[in-house]
């Protein structure tokens, strides 16, 4: 069982055993003499590494049911949070999926149909808005009347905010919730200065793709166009970037080429961290970097579940492969090459597509006829984690779409060949490669290299919406190089120039609020840096805030253009967030790849989910047979809630709902996929799993209340709630709708926030010592004793940690 008490009791002994070993290990490298640093070096790191790892693989031991709900649990708000919650009409929803029914075109058939994929419980989709408060006392004197941060109305001063983040939460597609990522959020929309739309989107596997892409389509459409009713202004594509992580990173890359290609306005620019991209696993890092990440060795192989589980089939032989060849794109089977030789994978691989879907472009993006032509993309990857090379290859494929096209057998479709020929224009990408860190290194918002990618995510932010599309969508970037230079030359001299300047957006408010310094180039080119308190950690950090002025240098400049790769800027950085250019392809293997080997279903991460599969068989085999038992008992029930109905005149003879004057709104519902052929796991096409249930339940609500009183006063007892007229809405799935908090005083996901609060005031704190010796040595204390004042008048917000 999954839970707060369960996840506690895991993870307790994990601190005791990592600290103990990260002890022995610092004295080992002290005895040796040992140079060398890395990322577990630092023991918040090293312990919230393991917890996470922890985490996660203890959640594979239990049902995906149970991982969704404590996900998606409602926990309070960040302190020092403006929060709104909401629900996207239907209205946008209906749009989302006529667009997006235009863009597959006559890949539909892939899908499995135009229908099942639109079929939802609730009467719309979940969202909320998020501003830190202190943005929001900027534009208004308004308080939230909650000390949480809730907000029953959404604020008008909101709208002043005129930057916007569209984030996407990551979580394998199948998981995770804008409660997990909130934290995270809150950091976006403080570096943003201005407003975080998040959406919850639906989840595989009972809403397979492409649910979640419908949905994140339909908020970018309640974004860019509200319907009537909406309390928000529309925002300009021009005031939206687009942000994600993981899953939602993938998301978002997929949602830019249906954008693109529906010839739309795309947003400013994209943040994407650690994009899955690649659901084929056809990239070496996915096998390389396994002992290193955050991932479960075999993936996110569950406890088998009513919802998802029973697919531990051992291959079978080719011919069935063979004879299956020309099924439904919904279906599993698949050959593949195995150790033994060509056979067939019955079993469904991921959780957010069929077998046969895997390689669509857009459940793939990776594989897209084209990457080019988009909007500015900020990438930030973990070195060890198992998808960097997705990252890497698909900021050069967007950089470089002629350098790196895809093989002949991906490009067979119409729309795939178009895309190949039209979208030729690179588009502009920033690369950022952090040296030791695993899957989405944003999780771990208290270390250095951490916060300066948020740093850093907030300032191209900034820029792409206040700049606009233009030739060059970055901030002016600095090497390593001239950091240090501008550190040894930190005493000003006769020909150096300490200055402060501040650039104006449009709206009067200061770009990188507080006032920003401005390091200058030996090109004479300035550099804009954020000044914050706990990034001074380091000379070469701190040399960041001095500028430096020297006359400009044409023959170096000219020899810098030709030396920068055309289109894309390429950089690690390492856990101290010190920075250093990439000029040389070799410090990327993946881009020595055969294009003959981009999405193939390779040998080594089939035989390993197999192995794991194997595994989760021999360990819950008592288990699946409970779960046939109850997948039967649930079959059972909707045939008699079916029966109930028809004899209520709720229900036709025929299986359809009868209708009772006019339909209140356009909306597809389970009883209208006779045209449809869903994917194994959707709930729409199912009847054996409580989900489903609670999915025709909602549907049978909405029959009621539009039938006359005389069949509302027998059908009470058909959808347990109100007697006579059920007003409560029949709670959803936690893959759909957030479930209640318990009864505990604190949940797991609350106790998360607080520990990497305490990090983060730590790191703080050690960073405040490393700067105050800096000082001393530079004699720079007059400068940044002047910046540190600038930066933190306003009640010193950037230093607090984010949650108490």
């Amino acid at each position: 069982m999954l839970n707060t008490i369960t996840v506690a009791a895991h993870t307790s002994p994990v601190v005791f055993s990592v600290a103990f070993e990260h002890f022995l290990r610092k004295l080992r490298k002290l005895r040796d003499g040992e140079p060398t640093e890395s990322a577990s070096d630092d023991v918040f790191f090293d312990e919230a590494f393991h917890i996470v790892k922890t985490f996660i693989a203890f959640a594979t031991q239990n049902t995906l049911e149970e991982l969704q709900s404590f996900t998606n649990t409602h926990v309070p708000n960040p302190l020092g949070c403006a929060v709104h919650a909401l629900q996207i009409p239907m209205e946008s929803c209906n749009a989302a999926a006529k667009l997006l029914i235009d863009v597959l075109g006559e890949d539909i058939h892939v899908v499995g149909g135009s229908k099942w994929w639109q079929v939802r419980g609730m009467d719309g989709l979940d969202a909320e808005w998020l501003a830190t408060k202190d943005d929001q006392k900027q534009q208004s004197k308004r308080r939230a009347k909650k000390e949480s941060g809730e907000l029953e109305e959404y604020p008008d001063a909101f709208d002043d905010l005129h930057r916007v983040m569209l984030y996407i939460h990551g979580g394998g597609y199948s998981w995770g919730s804008v409660n997990t990522h909130r934290y995270q959020v809150a950091r976006y929309a403080r570096k943003l200065h201005g407003r975080v739309f998040s959406v919850n989107y639906r989840k595989a596997p009972g809403y397979p793709w492409p649910c979640p892409l419908q949905d994140a389509l339909a908020a970018y459409l309640y974004l860019t166009d509200p319907p009537a009713g909406a309390a928000h202004k529309a925002v300009p594509p021009g005031h939206i970037v687009f942000g994600g992580d993981s899953a939602g990173a993938g998301i978002c890359a997929a949602l830019l080429t249906i954008i693109r290609d529906l010839k739309m306005e795309l947003p400013a620019g994209a943040v994407l961290i650690s994009p899955w991209v690649d659901l084929s696993h056809s990239m070496p890092s996915v096998m390389d970097n396994t002992k290193t990440d955050i991932i479960p060795q075999y993936g996110f192989v569950h406890k088998p579940s009513p919802l998802w589980g029973d697919d531990f089939d051992e291959p079978s032989g080719l011919e069935v492969a063979e004879k299956d060849r020309d099924a439904s794109a919904t279906s599993n089977t698949l050959a593949v090459e195995l150790d033994a030789g060509k056979a067939a994978i019955r079993g469904q691989i991921q959780q957010y597509a069929t077998n046969r879907q895997l390689l669509h472009p857009l459940v793939s993006p990776l594989l897209s006829g084209s990457l080019g032509n988009l909007c500015p993309l900020y990438i930030v990857v973990g070195d060890k984690e198992v998808l960097r090379d997705e990252g890497v290859y698909l900021a050069h494929r967007a950089a470089d779409p002629a350098k790196f096209p895809l093989r002949d057998e991906l490009l067979q479709t119409q729309h795939q060949k178009y895309q190949a020929e039209t979208f030729t224009e690179a588009t502009q990408v920033h690369l950022q490669v952090l040296d030791d860190f695993c899957h989405v290194p944003t999780v771990f918002s208290f270390t250095p290299a951490a916060r300066y990618v948020y740093q850093s995510a907030g300032e191209f932010a900034r820029h792409v919406i206040d700049e606009g599309h233009s030739s060059d969508p970055f901030p002016p970037a600095h090497s390593a190089a001239e950091v240090e230079e501008a550190h040894e030359q930190a005493q000003p001299s006769s020909q150096d120039e300490i200055d402060i300047q501040t650039a104006h957006t449009p709206d009067g408010q200061a770009d990188g609020y507080p006032p920003q310094p401005i390091h200058r180039h030996s090109s004479g080119a300035e550099v804009r840096v954020k000044p914050e308190e706990d990034d001074l950690h380091s000379p070469s950090l701190a040399a960041k805030h001095l500028k430096v002025k020297h006359e400009p240098n044409m023959e170096e400049q000219v020899a810098q253009e030709v030396e920068r790769r055309p289109n894309i800027v390429r950089e690690r950085i390492d856990f101290s967030a010190r920075i250093r250019s990439v000029e040389d392809d070799s410090e990327f293997p993946v881009l020595e790849m055969s294009r003959e080997d981009i999405g193939i279903i390779k040998t080594a991460p089939v035989q390993r989910w197999l192995t794991g599969q194997a595994l989760c068989k021999k360990k819950f085999c008592k288990t699946l047979v409970d779960v046939m038992k109850r997948r039967r008992k649930c079959e059972n029930q909707v045939a008699a809630l079916l029966v109930k109905s028809q004899q209520l005149g709720i229900l036709s003879e025929d299986g359809t709902p009868v209708v009772f004057g006019e339909r209140k709104e356009a909306r597809v519902t389970m009883f209208d996929l006779e045209d449809d052929r869903p994917p194994p796991s959707a709930i729409a096409g199912r009847h054996d799993n409580p989900d489903s249930i609670k999915l025709l339940k909602a549907e049978l609500r909405r029959c009621v209340l539009s039938a006359p009183d005389d069949i509302r006063s027998k059908a009470w007892d058909i959808i347990p709630t109100s007697r006579f007229i059920p007003k409560k809405f029949p709670q959803q799935p936690a893959s759909e709708q957030q479930t209640s908090p318990t009864k505990l005083p604190t949940h797991g996901l609350s106790m998360w926030m607080s520990l990497m609060s305490y990090f983060l005031s730590m790191n703080i704190r050690r960073a405040r010592r490393a700067r105050d010796k800096i000082l001393q040595v530079t004699g720079a204390d007059t400068l940044l004793s002047r910046i540190h004042t600038e930066s933190h008048d306003d009640s010193g917000a950037e230093s607090e940690p984010e949650h108490t």
